[in-house]
Order: C-alpha cells, then structure tokens, then sequence
C-alpha cells in the first residue's frame, strides 16, 4: 500500500508540474511574437501575417478617424476628431488604458489586503508612427496596451471621488459604494478603516503624441503601410518581451520543481 500511495503521489506530481511548465512554455513562446515578427521595412514583412513597427507617434488626418474601445473598432464618445480625453486626468491622446482598484482583503490571507482591479478599459483613435523616411498607420482595437501607468486620484472610501470621475462610473456603472468594513459597526468599522479597505486608485496609462512606441499587429491589405495592432508598448521589443513572459515564466519555475520532485518521488 505504501509503494502504491507512492507512486500515484510521485504521478500526481509529476504530472501537474508537467502541464503547469508546459502552460508556461506556451505563454512564453506566444509572447516571443512581439521578437519574431519582422520590421514592417524588412524584404520579408511582406508575406508575414505579424509585423513590428517602431517610430514616434503622430496624429492622422481628422477624416481618417475611428474610435475603438474594447473588443471592436467603433465610434467614441470621449474622441474628439483624432484624439480621446483620458477619462481621469482629461489629457488628450491616441490611446488611454484606465484602471480602477479597490483595497480589499485578500481571501487567502485573512490579515493581509490588496489593490483588486474593478475596472478597466483600452480606448484608441488610429495614429500614425513615422521613423524617419518610413509611415506606418495604425488602425483597429488594441489587444493588448503595455505603457507607463500614472496615478490620477485616490479616494478613501468614505470620500467621494471628483466629480468627472463618478460621472465616468455611472457611464460604465461601476458601484459607486465600495466593499468597505467603514460603514460596519465597532469593531469591524475602525478595522477597516485602520486597513483603509475600500480606498479606490484611479489610473491612466496613455499614449501621446510625440511618444516612442513599439507595435505588434497584422498588416491591413496587400502592403505593410497599415496595421491592426495586436500590442502597443511604450517600451523596445525586448522589454515589452520580458513584460509579457512574467506569468509564463511564474509558471515555468513553478512547475519545473514540481515536475522534478514528482519523479524523484515516483520510483520510491
């Protein structure tokens, strides 16, 4: 019995470290696109089904335009002709990544808490990226949008946030009341205030014009004068890599150690 209980914990392991390191493997090699497509200027971008493209943003004509926000490319009602106003900070840019976190406890640590994002969105207007000679317009919704993030506002939970942004949360409907031990009786009410449960950061990642940036996406047409862009990343190539790959690579040193200790377990 001992020898059987054994060998099926030693395969159990074994097993799960392989599919966990196997998942990791797999985000990795998806996020090394960013590094394998070729320049959109390269002799073999043409037949390519992924190009990257990396130049300073400019605004498009005000005709060309067409807002995308979320899952597909659609009019706006924060662009103005080739811009969007950021919806926290009102900054005008060409993509606006907004995210909204609220302190809460944590459910597998009972003492500890964490920022939880409730909220988020990428919006974007077409934009062209210019290095030197070359013109790459980009056009289409964002999959993903990896830019410098800044904080806006940070509101407490038994303040009210200004004025633009709780109209943005009655926009989108976001609860306006947070989950907060506040407004619970003594003693639960002062523990959530010493832990300041419920305080919500608002923050925006943007694009504007005059930024470096590096684009991933799909030529539109025959040329590669136009993308449908799958990343935009204020970082290079290799950073905007090495940010993508974190949780593959969680996974692959989590799951190596587990697939090693399930065989050293198995013949026992």
């Amino acid at each position: 019995m001992p020898l059987q209980f054994a060998t099926l914990f030693g395969a159990g392991l074994a097993v799960a470290g392989a599919v966990i390191a196997v998942l990791g493997v797999r985000h990795c090699w998806q996020a090394s696109a960013v590094l394998r497509a070729p320049h959109a200027g390269d002799p073999e971008a043409g037949d390519a089904p992924m190009v990257r493209f990396d130049g300073t943003v400019a605004e498009v004509d005000a005709g060309d335009v067409r807002g995308s926000s979320g899952d597909a490319s659609e009019p706006s009602d924060t662009a103005t002709e080739n811009v969007i106003a950021a919806p926290f900070s009102g900054f005008e840019s060409v993509v606006v990544r907004h995210v909204v976190e609220e302190r809460q406890i944590n459910p597998g640590v009972g003492i500890l808490q964490w920022d939880v994002v409730i909220e988020e969105g990428v919006e974007s207007v077409p934009f062209e990226l210019q290095n030197g000679d070359s013109t790459v317009t980009i056009d289409g919704a964002i999959g993903s949008a990896i830019l410098d993030r800044e904080r806006i506002a940070r509101v407490s939970a038994d303040d009210s946030p200004p004025e633009h942004i709780r109209a943005f949360q009655e926009e989108i409907g976001l609860r306006e009341r947070p989950l907060a031990f506040g407004r619970l009786p003594w003693p639960l009410g002062r523990l959530g205030r010493l832990l300041d449960l419920g305080r919500r950061t608002y923050s925006e990642e943007r694009l504007d014009v005059g930024d470096s940036v590096t684009v991933v996406g799909h030529p539109v047409g025959s040329g590669t004068d136009r993308l449908d862009p799958l990343v935009v990343s204020g970082r290079s190539a290799w950073r905007t890599f090495l940010s993508m790959t974190t949780t593959g690579l969680v996974a692959l040193l989590l799951g190596l150690p587990v697939l090693v200790l399930g065989l050293v377990v198995l013949p026992l």
